[in-house]
């Protein structure tokens, strides 16, 4: 008696529960391929998981980038707090120094007599005056 081969090689099952069991192992095994393609095939979900991979990715960089600029400005203010408190006469004398200037700046203009603002007109308008056409800028 010959023995019958399948085309892949395999003896074919002598028994009607094998051969159930095989044809619903190679339709698992059908569908499991078919479901694998379709999602290779859908663009649209893999564009979307794409774009949800990004977004995760920058929101973790710019999380560790804040983290990173909140130590750094700590550990920067901790240290010039301990500068002011080692050594406060350069910090006072500084500070005492700024704001003599942000109140003497705006009197500036106003210490200034009427002919240095008549100079600073005349200057204005040799300045403009190349590119006005005349030495009038005003008109």
């Amino acid at each position: 008696m010959s023995t019958i081969h399948s085309k892949d090689g395999h003896h074919p099952p002598l028994e009607l529960s094998e051969l159930r069991h095989e044809i619903e192992q190679t339709r698992a095994d059908l569908g499991a391929t078919v479901e694998a393609l379709a999602t290779k095939a859908d663009v649209k979900a893999r564009a979307h998981e794409a774009v949800a991979d990004v977004k995760a990715r920058a929101r973790e960089t710019v999380s560790h980038a804040v983290d990173r600029a909140t130590d750094g400005a700590r550990s920067r203010m901790g240290r010039l707090v301990q500068s002011v408190r080692e050594h406060p006469a350069p910090w006072v004398a500084g500070t005492v120094l700024v704001l003599i200037a942000a109140v003497l700046a705006p009197q500036r203009d106003r210490l200034a007599g009427p002919r240095s603002r008549r100079l600073a007109m005349r200057r204005l308008v040799r300045a403009r005056a190349p590119y006005s056409g005349s030495r009038r800028w005003w008109r």
